[in-house]
């Protein structure tokens, strides 16, 4: 006996008034995987089985007889055929309008429901356009934003020194890459990770650039440790101006 077979066999010893034909499609639709094939054959029987409507009798209460299709002959009057809806109380159509609460609407009445007319005739409230903000004079920044524009921060010398060696530093500079939206994504510039003095000595813990752990994150040049010191000096003044 082949091992399709005594698959076939053990199918038969599970469902023993199963159709032998049903159970072989099955376990051939399954190629030869038993657990499968089981689910396939249920999965076929349970399509198989029709749905049960719900009769009409079912939602009223007070109807203790079915109507029989012989008691309403095709033939017989419509004296008759009243004659047998009184005996066996079948429901007139005041019981069921209570039962029920079913109300009779005029379809005129249909326009006056705000469930129908309001979604439609709400008009959406219309988006204001802002004109687009112009700084045109230097003082335009303090009084049109939360900002403050400073001239000439960095003393000549310092700022020609800065620019020289930055310009040196960048032909080191990479292009950062990282995943965005499961692809690596390569940023279009070059750029390097700095990290001041003072941080770099009271700060024992890992650094993080781009949203991962680095360890080349570079040292503060002189030039850039006393721009730094500058530029915070100038902005804790600013800053206690606007605490006072």
């Amino acid at each position: 006996m082949s091992d399709f077979d005594d698959k076939q066999s053990q199918l038969s010893a599970l469902f023993k008034d199963a159709n032998k034909t049903s159970l072989h499609d099955a376990l051939k639709r399954a190629k030869g995987d038993l657990d499968r094939a089981v689910n396939i054959y249920l999965d076929q029987e349970r399509r198989k089985r029709p749905l049960k409507q719900p009769k009409l009798e079912h939602f009223f209460d007070n109807v203790s007889k079915k109507i029989k299709l012989n008691d309403c002959d095709i033939h017989s009057t419509g004296e008759e055929t009243k004659k047998i809806m009184q005996n066996d109380n079948f429901p007139t159509e005041t019981a069921i309008i209570q039962q029920t609460s079913i109300k009779k609407v005029n379809p005129n009445d249909a326009f006056k429901w705000p469930s129908l007319t309001n979604s439609y005739n709400l008009k959406k409230p219309r988006r204001i356009i802002q004109p687009v903000l112009k700084l045109f004079r230097p003082q335009d920044i303090s009084e049109k934003t939360p900002c403050t524009l400073i001239h000439d921060v960095l003393p000549k010398e310092l700022a020609n020194s800065l620019l020289k060696v930055m310009l040196k530093e960048s032909e080191t500079w990479h292009r950062s890459q990282w995943w965005l939206f499961e692809r690596m994504v390569t940023s279009p510039r070059t750029s390097s990770f700095y990290i001041s003095n003072e941080v770099k000595n009271t700060y024992d813990g890992d650094v993080y650039f781009n949203g991962k752990k680095t360890s080349n994150a570079r040292q503060f040049l002189p030039e850039m440790e006393e721009a730094r010191k500058i530029i915070m000096n100038i902005v804790n003044e600013k800053r206690k101006k606007k605490v006072m």
